[in-house]
């Protein structure tokens, strides 16, 4: 319905209508990671754009890496401590 309204949408250039930006997400999601302890394991389950999104700001990038790291509905990937830095260990794994 978006693309039909508004030839040309992208989520991750123009954001949700009425909703967040890409921005926006990733604020939200630096925020989600300050408040995990360093040695900690945690679970997350969401969609995969907020996915996405939350693996870029792990990493320390741009959050607009997310971008090419698709995910399947269902797949488990894991943003894991190595060697001192966040690292991507698997991605969309679905067995």
């Amino acid at each position: 319905m978006v693309k039909r309204e508004r030839p040309g949408w992208d989520i991750w250039r123009d954001g949700c209508p009425k909703g967040e930006r890409l921005s926006d997400v990733a604020t939200r999601a630096a925020m989600f990671l300050a408040e995990l302890a360093s040695d900690d394991t945690t679970v997350v389950f969401s969609h995969g754009y907020l996915l996405r999104v939350l693996t870029a700001v792990a990493l320390k990038l741009s959050p607009e890496f997310g971008r090419p790291l698709l995910l399947d509905t269902g797949s488990i990937s894991v943003v894991a401590q190595v060697r001192g830095r966040r690292a991507i260990t698997l991605w969309n794994a679905r067995d």
